[in-house]
Order: C-alpha cells, then sequence, then structure tokens
C-alpha cells in the first residue's frame, strides 16, 4: 500500500528470534505493525497444519483505514467491504489449492478495480517462486492479473518486496540462524 511504513527484521538471519523483537512479538512471527503503543501481528500460525498457514489480513485493514488509501482497496460500502472479507475467508481457507483455476472474467479478483484481495492472493502466489516453482505459468489469465496488479501498485515496489524471495534458491544458507535454515528447507522441500 502506497503509505505503509515497515521496520524491517532480516527473518534469514534470525533478528525475529531475539529477546528485543519477543518484547514486540511474543510469538516472534513477522510482520508485526508497530503504530506508537499499537502493536498488531498476524495470527499464530504455528498450530496449523502447514497447508492452513496463510497470514491474516489484519494489517492490511488497519493500514487501509490509518493511511486513507483510496476506497477500491478496502471500500467504506458495506457490501462491497462484505465482498471484500467474503473473499479474504476463502483465501484463508482454500487459496493454496486453487493455483491452478482460471481467474473470473474481471480485471480483478473483486471487479474492475484492485482490493486487498487481490494483494493477498498475489502475495500467497508469489510465495512458491522462493522454491523455483512459477505458479503463474499455468495460466495465461494469471499472468495478465499479475501484471496488473504488479502495474498497479509499481514494478519497483513489486520487486523490490520479492527480489529475496525470488532469489531464494541462490542463497549462501551457511550463514543462516540453524532454526531459520531448517524452516527455509522445509519450505523449499514442500516445492519441489
Amino acid at each position: 500500500m502506497p503509505c505503509a511504513h515497515f521496520l524491517l527484521t532480516s527473518s534469514s538471519s534470525g533478528q525475529h528470534l531475539n529477546k528485543k523483537f519477543f518484547q514486540v512479538n511474543s510469538l516472534q512471527k513477522v510482520p508485526v505493525l508497530k503504530d506508537g503503543d499499537f502493536l498488531l501481528t498476524e495470527r499464530p500460525l504455528e498450530p496449523l497444519p502447514p497447508k492452513l498457514r496463510v497470514p491474516s489480513s489484519a494489517i492490511l485493514i488497519y493500514q487501509s483505514y490509518k493511511c486513507q488509501v483510496a476506497d477500491h482497496w478496502y471500500p467504506p460500502d458495506l457490501q462491497a467491504s462484505a465482498r471484500i472479507h467474503e473473499y479474504l475467508g476463502w483465501h484463508a481457507d482454500n487459496i493454496l489449492d486453487t493455483f491452478g483455476v482460471t481467474l473470473w472474467t474481471w480485471a480483478f479478483l473483486m471487479g474492475q478495480q484492485v482490493t486487498l484481495a487481490d494483494l493477498m492472493s498475489l502475495e500467497e502466489m508469489m510465495q512458491p517462486m522462493g522454491g523455483d516453482h512459477n505458479v503463474f505459468l499455468s495460466s495465461s489469465k494469471l499472468v495478465e492479473w499479475r501484471m496488473r496488479v504488479e502495474l498497479y501498485i509499481g514494478s519497483g515496489l513489486f520487486w523490490e518486496a520479492h527480489d529475496r524471495l525470488v532469489k531464494l534458491a541462490e542463497w549462501d544458507v551457511s550463514t543462516l540462524d540453524p532454526v531459520v535454515k531448517e524452516r527455509i528447507c522445509k519450505f523449499l522441500e514442500t516445492y519441489k
């Protein structure tokens, strides 16, 4: 989102596992949003089976209110925002099983305007690229949709956010924290 500000933490070096970060988020998970004295974290992911470890949308929704972003991201209309919540709920339960499903006939997931639903879905679909698996190769409609979202948020910002992920297979893992190294290896195995 255009006005989002993030504290960068290197999860690859285990910065999120240190005592200082534990004071911010006892779950030691990223992302965490800190706005003055207010802290917002994603829901605990570890107790869930790997298939269901999908981050919540709490931080995105908070940022849309805080930053007063354009209405198309998170519409003030009750029924339009309910449609976004409907998709986000479905996304959390099902997205990992639907990478091969073609998109609707709209330009974006919820219609002709980009929304939080597009950001959440795109982010989830980018993750397998860390294991050198490009889910976008399966459908030209998927590629076109990804390009529309990427162009909307700006290609520079999009690739800045995903640069480390798409180069994950090239990382020198010998310098990683052992706990983080084990998690990354498990992640990469799921996409082989």
